[in-house]
C-alpha cells in the first residue's frame, strides 16, 4: 500500500453502528440547534457576506466529506492477500436529492442577488429541508459502521436543515405561494 491507500484505510475507521436517537444523533441535534440559534440570534453588520460565509463553510464542507465518502466507498484492502482494489459504487453517485444542496450552495456563492440565485436559495429552503428533515428525524438506514460516512451523512443533512431554516428565518426567501 502507498501512502495515500493508508490513509483512505485509516479513513475506513470503523466504529459500532450508531442508533437511532442514541449518542451520536443526540449530540448531533443538540450542535445543530445551538449553531441553528447563534447564527439567527447574532446581530449581522453585513447580512450578504455572513450569508456567503455560511454558504461557503457548508458548501465547501460537505463537498470535501462527500469526495471523501466517495473515495472510503471505492477503496478495498484484503490485508490476508495485502491486495488494494478499487470498485466505484455507482448507487451512492453524488447527484441526489440530498447532495444537491452542495452545489447549490457553491454555486450561490458566486452569484449576485438576483432572480437565479434567489431561485436557488429557494430550493434549498423549500425542497432540500424535507431530505434532512427525514434524516434528522429518523437515521436509522443512514447509520453505518464507518465513522467517516456518518459523520459525512450527519454534516450534510443537518447542514442542509440549518442553512434551509436560516434561510427561512432571516427572512431571505419571499414565502409567495
Amino acid at each position: 500500500m502507498n501512502l495515500f491507500e493508508k490513509i483512505i484505510y485509516v479513513l475506513q475507521y470503523e466504529i459500532e453502528r450508531p442508533k437511532s436517537y442514541g449518542l451520536f444523533h443526540i449530540g448531533c441535534i443538540l450542535i445543530s440547534i445551538i449553531l441553528l440559534l447563534f447564527l439567527v440570534k447574532r446581530q449581522e453588520k453585513d447580512h450578504e457576506k455572513s450569508l456567503k460565509r455560511i454558504l461557503y463553510i457548508y458548501g465547501y464542507g460537505s463537498l470535501i466529506l462527500e469526495i471523501l465518502k466517495q473515495v472510503v466507498w471505492s477503496f478495498n484492502y484484503d490485508s490476508i492477500m495485502n491486495i488494494v482494489t478499487w470498485d466505484y459504487q455507482w448507487y451512492a453517485f453524488p447527484f441526489q436529492l440530498c447532495t444537491t444542496s452542495i452545489f447549490v450552495s457553491i454555486i450561490c456563492i458566486y452569484l449576485k442577488k438576483g432572480k437565479l440565485r434567489d431561485s436557488l436559495l429557494s430550493y434549498m429552503a423549500f425542497t432540500t429541508i424535507l431530505g434532512s428533515l427525514a434524516t434528522a428525524i429518523y437515521p436509522e438506514s443512514c447509520f453505518v459502521r464507518t465513522l467517516l460516512i456518518n459523520i459525512h451523512t450527519m454534516y450534510l443533512h443537518f447542514g442542509s436543515l440549518i442553512v434551509s431554516l436560516y434561510l427561512l428565518m432571516k427572512k431571505e426567501i419571499d414565502i409567495k405561494f
